[in-house]
């Protein structure tokens, strides 16, 4: 994990809560479960469509907790990041063998939009992504703008480099912190700022487009 996050020196409420606690397992079961809906929503973005098929995001959760919960002792004679992030990784690390598990051998046969293996987890699906922000920018009955939209949308993301896609989804999607989301990318505050507001101007000049088209008369 070291590798793949800076190491400041960290202060996290949670951290305190456990070192506080009586009974470190129960404090952690506890917080664990507060966790869970973000987690899934992490796994919800980068699982590929085809483990979909055979098993849930809140699956992946499941399993992981059981290693995080192996570790936590461990982790907290010298956390290496704040707690939901060092979970969070283990959930996707947990993610990551459940795709090499599956897909190992298909890999040639895979479509560029399904997650890729980096940064020591999948990254997150273009098509997924555009799709959850169609979503909640069109209404059922807009179906043909709305297939039209996502198309538009995915091509753009597709476009962005891998970390500008990682930080949409980690911002507007995990709703993490500027400072959490650059933590996880081992890149500066200031870049992942950058990243950022670089990746939301793209998206909203396809989103301009997008409406512009259609108000266009017929």
């Amino acid at each position: 994990m070291t590798t793949e996050m800076n190491k400041p020196s960290v202060q996290d409420d949670d951290i305190e809560k456990l070192k506080g606690a009586s009974d470190i397992g129960s404090a952690f079961a506890k917080l664990f479960h507060q966790y869970f809906p973000r987690l899934e929503k992490a796994v919800k973005f980068r699982m590929d469509p085809r483990i979909r098929q055979r098993m849930d995001p809140s699956d992946v959760v499941q399993e992981a907790y059981i290693e995080c919960a192996r570790r936590i002792e461990k982790y907290l004679e010298e956390p290496p990041a704040p707690l939901f992030l060092w979970v969070r990784y283990l959930v996707l690390q947990r993610l990551l063998q459940i795709h090499r598990k599956h897909l190992q051998g298909k890999a040639q046969d895979a479509r560029r939009d399904e997650p890729m293996f980096k940064g020591g987890y999948p990254c997150a699906s273009s098509e997924f992504i555009a799709r959850e922000l169609v979503a909640s920018q069109t209404s059922p009955s807009q179906a043909f703008v709305r297939k039209e939209a996502q198309q538009m949308v995915r091509d753009a993301l597709e476009e962005m480099s891998d970390n500008d896609r990682e930080i949409l989804v980690l911002r507007h999607f995990e709703h993490l912190s500027s400072k959490d989301a650059a933590f996880v990318l081992n890149i500066e505050h200031s870049a992942a700022r950058k990243r950022y507001l670089r990746a939301l101007k793209r998206l909203r000049e396809v989103f301009d487009k997008i409406d512009n088209d259609s108000e266009q008369p017929e």
